[in-house]
């Protein structure tokens, strides 16, 4: 999770979790398919400078590792 997400130690509990606001204010870093963020982020890693690049596909694999927000209540 830290990974993509940032360091946990300051958002993860739950009442800081329950208000998405307040988890990002908290240092929770949210990364959108949509606008670009989640590829960017991802390829930081998986790049040619990464000595066991063979090639990344985000398309292909982000359905691997998404998990959306449940919808609200």
């Amino acid at each position: 999770c830290e990974a993509c997400h940032g360091p946990g130690s300051d958002y993860k509990t739950l009442k800081i979790m329950q208000n998405r606001e307040e988890a990002v204010k908290n240092g929770l870093v949210l990364v959108l398919v949509s606008d670009g963020s989640a590829e960017k982020l991802c390829k930081t890693c998986h790049n040619e400078q990464s000595p066991t690049f063979k090639g990344f596909d985000f398309k292909k694999e982000w359905p691997k590792i998404a998990h959306p927000l449940p919808k609200a209540e």
